[in-house]
């Protein structure tokens, strides 16, 4: 329902009002129906709502410190909870992907934490191609700058090292495995064969011409950085045994972060497990699994934010959450009214019904509907 003229404002009503003061006309909309908990048009006003600001420290597995922001319009294709939204809504933020990987990693249990290193989404402005230019300049600063601003540990004493990309609207991760074979060192010593996978969706082409040089760039600026105390020479790039695992590109662009959930997800598990080698070697192959495995982790980065939305200290961000719970739970209700089942019970419940009290239903729905309409008159005047 809409609010009535008059109606006082509650504290929560008037933070969020003022949060909404860049736009008249939003925060008009949101005023008039502030008070629904059935009409998803109140949720045309709050596609900038900020729902939660984060800010994750490095930890022994993952590189660098995360920060950022989840509005109100991340929740379209994290939660997919609204009509409509299973098939359209809008790309997440770099925030929500940056907030899913940490909480991917974060779940990681002692031992496989401890060999596990994963560096930042795009780290080092990875998909940026200014980077390239005058030999990797731009790189090697904003490298120093990561290693500067972070107690990254060195990957090259890490079993397991993951770089996740978002290029090009396309989700991938390139792994290592015991990078530390592939360093040139005094004494030379004997290191296991290492390993390079690259994950991702069809095609790859561009993804392995383009990025993985940036990145292998990366690992030798750590080779350099270590020089002088650990003894690494150079990074031999031929040393690696390189393969690559596809997951198929959906062709909706907003479910890719989704993918590359999924993609370090299994990665992750994967390396929890007796058997890494086979299990990712089934990487994708089988699809309905695949698809099972794309939700679970879905709902699993929903769970968080929900979470993290709820046990947070700003109460506008939490009522406005459960609005929206209120207003999706409505909406399955009516579509589950509207089912052919649910309508041939209710067909069949009247055909059992005394004409009589039919016909007393009819006329109380009458009755109901001239009031909603009167209602619309009075929000319009």
């Amino acid at each position: 329902m809409a609010s009535n003229p008059g109606e006082e404002f509650t504290n929560v009503e008037k933070e969020i009002i003022e949060e909404l003061s860049y736009s008249d006309s939003l925060k008009k909309l949101y005023i008039m129906l502030r008070k629904t908990e059935t009409n998803a048009s109140i949720l045309l006003a709050l596609p900038k709502f900020k729902l939660h600001e984060f800010e994750f420290s490095c930890t022994e597995n993952f590189s660098e410190k995360q920060e950022g922001e989840i509005f109100m319009e991340d929740l379209e294709a994290i939660n997919r909870d609204l009509d409509g939204e299973e098939t359209h809504c809008i790309l997440p933020k770099p925030g929500v992907i940056k907030f899913g990987l940490w909480n991917i990693l974060n779940e990681q249990i002692s031992t496989p934490r401890k060999q596990t290193l994963c560096f930042g989404l795009n780290t080092c402005q990875l998909d940026d191609d200014n980077v390239v230019k005058n030999h990797f300049e731009m790189l090697e600063d904003n490298f120093r700058s990561l290693v500067r601003n972070n107690r990254t540990p060195d990957p090259f004493m890490k079993k397991y090292v993951m770089f996740p990309v978002f290029y090009r609207c396309r989700p991938y991760v390139t792994l290592f495995i015991d990078p530390i074979g592939a360093v040139h060192r005094i004494p030379e010593r004997k290191v296991p064969t290492p390993v390079m996978i690259h994950f991702g969706t069809q095609p790859m082409d561009d993804y392995k011409q383009i990025i993985v040089p940036r990145i292998l760039a990366v690992m030798q600026f750590f080779v350099n950085m270590y020089m002088p105390t650990i003894g690494y020479l150079d990074l031999k790039v031929d040393r690696f045994q390189v393969s690559e695992h596809t997951v198929p590109a959906r062709v909706d662009t907003f479910e890719n972060p989704i993918q590359l959930f999924y993609i370090v997800h299994q990665i992750v598990s994967a390396i929890g497990s007796e058997d890494f080698e086979s299990e990712i070697s089934k990487f994708g192959e089988d699809s309905g699994k695949t698809e099972t495995g794309i939700k679970e982790v879905q709902d699993k980065v929903a769970h968080w934010i929900r979470h993290a939305v709820m046990k947070g200290t700003k109460k506008s961000a939490a009522h406005l959450y459960e609005k929206r719970e209120k207003i999706a739970a409505h909406q399955k209700a009516q579509r589950e009214k509207n089912t052919p089942v649910a309508l041939a019970v209710v067909k069949k419940e009247e055909e059992d019904q005394d004409p009589e009290d039919l016909k007393d239903v009819k006329m109380e729905k009458v009755k109901q509907e001239d009031v909603k309409t009167e209602d619309v008159k009075m929000e319009e005047d």
